[in-house]
């Protein structure tokens, strides 16, 4: 007797949770803020714009580092983890009344 291949369990058309343990067409969990923040600073200026802005910041990391080779990507990511928390930032200032008003 030959053994039959295991098949993935998928919901079924009653709605029945999947064998994730997800019921299919229910709402996704809500982003946290930070990537809601990060997603909104990438959107608040333009992709050219953003770019520069990070080119300088990476640049910035490169020379705080003593100018050595070999770091670029964590730079990189770093300048945009930095830049995106500085434009989230303003957006939260923007979006908050001044309370000395």
């Amino acid at each position: 007797m030959k053994a039959q291949p295991q098949t993935r369990r998928t919901a079924s058309r009653s709605g029945q949770a999947n064998a994730a343990g997800t019921t299919p067409g229910a709402a996704d969990p809500p982003q946290d803020a930070a990537q809601d923040a990060a997603r909104q600073a990438r959107q608040a200026v333009s992709g050219p714009e953003r770019e520069a802005m990070v080119r300088l910041a990476a640049y910035a990391l490169y020379e705080a580092r003593g100018g050595n080779y070999g770091n670029a990507l964590q730079d990189w990511l770093r300048a945009e983890a930095q830049v995106d928390q500085a434009l989230a930032a303003a957006i939260d200032a923007q979006a908050k009344p001044d309370a000395n008003r």
